[in-house]
């Protein structure tokens, strides 16, 4: 259920470069923004998309060490870019600025550290949980949800993989701790929940079904949600399809009718295919799945995000 998102204190929506996981990143936050949630977006180390998104400026200069900055009312954004998120972990949570300095502002500590397996999804991972438990000086949550507009596939499970191979693999000490509270926030459903992203397309429905079976069996983290972007609109109801069949044949032959009904067969067909891969998925994984419609042509990918997130509304409201 859509509204379940809005229990958890992290969501995570993975899937595939290119199937809109960042205009569905920026549309639940409008959605729990507009349900009375604060809520932190992080990229990771991306493109800052937010920015666009909301139609916004990125600030020429972000004057606190976390680099967040606020999008609009109840929305925070934040990209986290490794250099900076170290600096922050240092300084902030180990409370040794000296040692950021002499340490890490070295080019050639900066060379090996860039080197080291693992450290940047560590340190990726680690600020979206930090922001997870952050809290204000009235002891409230900072933020009530933080949403993570994952990196593609394979850079995304590298990413929600690292907690656990530290775990495994340093016996003791504050890096396994830290690996271990980490770890442990992903893989509780009462706080974490991963969104699976998709386009009604065979490729990607076929990669969400083997991320969804890497991330259970490899990570012991099950998804809950899958997303279908671009879900195209149907002519027609199913009611008036053998009607428009038989339309069709009589138009097709007409010079003026026949582009048009062409059209709509053509827009069938796409719907038919989608819903086909629809239900593929949802016999494979089982898992509770909404579509969004695809949106033609707006002025602005704000518009877009507009667009989605008055659509999440509307299903809340129906819910």
């Amino acid at each position: 259920m859509l509204s379940s998102c809005l229990e958890k204190r992290l969501i995570v929506n993975i899937g595939k470069g290119g199937v809109g996981k960042s205009m569905l990143t920026a549309a639940l936050a409008r959605y729990a923004a507009s349900q009375g949630k604060r809520v932190l977006i992080c990229e990771v180390n991306a493109k800052d998309r937010m920015a666009s998104l909301f139609a916004k400026e990125i600030p020429s200069s972000i004057d606190t060490l976390d680099q967040v900055w606020q999008l609009e009312d109840n929305i925070w954004t934040v990209n986290i870019h490794p250099n900076e998120s170290m600096k922050e972990y240092v300084v902030q949570v180990l409370r040794l600025k000296i040692l950021y300095k002499v340490v890490f502002e070295n080019q050639l500590m900066q060379q090996f550290l860039r080197a080291v397996p693992g450290l940047q999804e560590l340190v990726y991972i680690g600020k979206v949980w930090f922001h997870t438990t952050e809290l204000r000086k009235d002891n409230t949550p900072r933020f009530d949800m933080v949403i993570v507009d994952s990196p593609a596939t394979g850079h995304g499970l590298a990413m929600l993989r690292i907690p656990d191979v530290i775990v495994r693999t340093v016996p003791v000490g504050p890096m396994h701790t830290a690996a271990q509270k980490i770890k442990d926030v992903l893989e509780d459903p009462t706080q974490t929940q991963l969104n699976l992203v998709t386009l009604p397309e065979e490729m990607p429905i076929n990669e969400t079904v083997e991320l969804y079976h890497s991330l259970a069996n490899d990570l012991n983290m099950h998804a809950e949600q899958i997303f279908i972007n671009q879900w195209p609109h149907s002519p027609f109801q199913d009611s008036h399809r053998e009607q428009f069949s038989t339309l069709y044949d009589r138009a097709i032959e007409h010079p003026t009718l026949a582009p048009w009904f062409a059209v709509a067969k053509d827009a069938q067909k796409k719907h038919e295919k989608a819903s086909r891969y629809c239900e593929k998925i949802k016999a494979d994984l089982g898992l509770s799945l909404l579509t969004l419609p695809h949106v033609y042509a707006p002025p602005s990918e704000g518009d877009i995000v507009s667009s989605l997130s008055q659509e999440l509304l509307a299903r809340h409201t129906a819910q």
